[in-house]
């Protein structure tokens, strides 16, 4: 979890390294096509992807993820019912790795 001082609010930061066997190449004109894609996809039940980025460490490319932090909770957390003294950080990881796993395929579809 991170705090985001312009706004005021904590967000969520995943990152995650990027396969070897990706097909897209991490770039500017990529990381902003990726974003739109991202951002196209509204619901009022799923955590809009607010950034994407990419970062080259040790010959290692990860990929950087922002989603908002609910401290309610995830909708995972809303279905069941979770309630729990500190704010759930579970459900919001799992959506991170869910955004993360579609990145992922998009890779693995654009290596085809």
């Amino acid at each position: 979890m991170v705090r985001d001082t312009s706004r005021k609010t904590e967000r969520l930061l995943t990152l995650v390294p990027l396969s070897s066997h990706c097909a897209i190449e991490c770039n500017p004109n990529t990381r902003g096509t990726i974003l739109e894609l991202f951002l196209a996809l509204q619901h009022p039940y799923i955590y809009p992807v607010l950034d994407l980025d990419f970062r080259d460490v040790s010959g290692q490319t990860y990929v950087i993820l922002v989603l908002p932090f609910n401290n309610k909770g995830s909708l995972k957390d809303h279905i069941y019912k979770v309630r729990s003294v500190s704010p759930s950080v579970h459900g919001h990881v799992e959506a991170c790795v869910h955004y993360t796993a579609v990145f992922l395929n998009l890779c693995e579809t654009a290596a085809r």
